[in-house]
């Protein structure tokens, strides 16, 4: 329930930020076995011109929300929606 809360306002502040865009969300299955090392509250966005990257994003409530890193394939990558 949490993480879908959190999930919600990452939406909110995806939509102000980059209006018009597409994204995904990629949330850590933290109750299955191998993912118990990863934290479940960081949530990855993958933006739909930028599909070489995700972005991981944090929220603590709908106000504060902060990128927290991200990770790539791409080593070249510009990094179109860093923070």
């Amino acid at each position: 329930m949490q993480i879908e809360k959190k999930v919600g306002y990452i939406q909110l502040h995806l939509e102000k930020q980059y209006p018009g865009e597409t994204w995904e969300f990629r949330i850590v299955p933290h109750r299955e076995d191998g993912y118990e090392s990863l934290n479940p509250y960081f949530i990855g966005v993958i933006f739909g011109n930028e599909p070489q990257v995700e972005y991981k994003y944090f929220a603590r409530n709908k106000h504060d929300i902060t990128q927290q890193g991200f990770s790539t394939s791409d080593s070249k990558s510009e990094l179109l929606h860093l923070e």
